[in-house]
């Protein structure tokens, strides 16, 4: 997410899941049909500059710039905010799936790529090279035999 990127001071953080097709989670503020379900999105105020970048820049308008409403304190658990609001098991079983539905993907991509690669044959170019390589096998052999017989190498 863009807000995510621009925000100097790193206040922001959203997860995201991806939402099976048979899901319909209703539509976004510009229009666009949610694909995602949000597992996180949180801000620490306590960080925050006001700057309004984030807002400048958030394509689903999901955030409004408002002034300080939050009083002074003296916890910054108090600055944190968690805006999903699906208890935290939900979260969990969503993220799990979406990981296993990810490890599915990767393993028929494997599969795939697996598939589609075929054994080289062999060609009279390699059946030389091999040749070559069994008879300079052969050339090291006789001399370290020679070698240990004590026989000049010539």
């Amino acid at each position: 997410m863009k807000c995510t990127r621009i925000c100097p001071v790193g206040i922001i953080t959203v997860k995201s899941v991806k939402a099976g097709p048979d899901e319909d989670l209703g539509m976004l503020p510009d229009g666009n049909p949610k694909k995602m379900h949000v597992v996180q999105f949180d801000i620490d105020f306590s960080k925050c500059v006001y700057c309004g970048l984030c807002v400048d820049v958030c394509d689903t308008k999901s955030l409004h710039w408002r002034q300080p409403q939050k009083e002074s304190t003296f916890s910054r658990n108090e600055l944190f905010f968690d805006f999903v609001k699906i208890p935290h098991e939900e979260r969990q079983a969503m993220i799990a799936k979406d990981d296993e539905r990810k490890a599915a993907a990767a393993e028929a991509r494997k599969a795939k790529a697996a598939a589609k690669k075929k054994p080289k044959p062999e060609t009279d170019d390699d059946a030389d090279s091999a040749v070559k390589a069994a008879g300079a096998e052969d050339i090291k052999s006789d001399t370290a035999e020679k070698a240990e017989t004590g026989e000049a190498a010539g």
